[in-house]
């Protein structure tokens, strides 16, 4: 019978974790949020960070955010298989991304500007 473990993980943690190297299994469908859900997540995410539009009011000590379960199992070749939370765990990693290409793109000319607007906007497409 195979073990059961449960672990409550803040996304840091969850997306750090050398062992979170995660595998969609092809039983799976495919990922199939539109922007309806997206927007939603989004949503949500930005009234816990900032409360009423207040960021003064979140409080990183205590307020946590409840993302819902991230079911996996580790298979033979010690990747995650993603069994339940396939469409929030791939949203976030987009949204993720976007972030990262947004924070990261070169400065300097308009053109490089430009190019990495157009990189963003096509990475905030794709999760919609």
């Amino acid at each position: 019978m195979s073990k059961l473990n449960i672990d409550q993980k803040t996304v840091i943690e969850l997306f750090s974790d050398k062992r979170s190297d995660f595998l969609i299994p092809d039983y799976q469908r495919p990922y199939a949020w539109s922007e309806s859900e997206c927007q939603t997540l989004w949503d949500d995410l930005f009234a816990f960070a900032i409360p009423d539009n207040n960021i003064e009011r979140f409080n990183d000590d205590s307020d946590e955010y409840y993302l819902g379960p991230i079911v996996t199992f580790e298979n033979r070749q010690g990747k995650q298989e993603v069994i339940d939370g396939q469409q929030r765990l791939t949203t976030l990693l987009l949204l993720l991304r976007a972030f990262y290409e947004r924070s990261f793109q070169p400065r300097g000319s308009a053109d490089e500007e430009d190019a990495g607007n157009d990189r963003a906007v096509h990475m905030e497409d794709q999760c919609v």
